[in-house]
């Protein structure tokens, strides 16, 4: 058995430190911003906004593999977007 959390429904994260972060969702579709994915640092470059990483997934063992993003407040893109380590959510809110 598993909990299975439905990441389309998520609309709120609680982040070690920092407390509970609003989710936005596509009011349309009704889909929350909220992702799950690798996690990397990357430098954009020039126009073509050709991406460097610095530091690829799994690369360092200090670093989680994974992580969480979301853009946070009442509408998708705009406002602020967050990217975490997924070891940083301590719960997630769904409705």
């Amino acid at each position: 058995m598993s909990l299975e959390i439905d990441i389309g429904r998520v609309r709120k994260v609680l982040i070690e430190g920092s407390g509970w972060h609003r989710v936005a969702y596509d009011p349309t579709t009704k889909v929350s911003t909220f992702n799950i994915d690798a996690y990397e640092f990357v430098t954009t470059v020039g126009e073509s906004k050709t991406q460097l990483t610095k530091l690829p997934v799994g690369a360092d063992r200090i670093v989680s593999a994974h992580g969480a993003s979301w853009w946070e407040g009442a509408e998708p893109h705009h406002g602020r977007q967050m990217f975490c380590p997924l070891t940083s959510v301590l719960a997630v809110e769904c409705w």
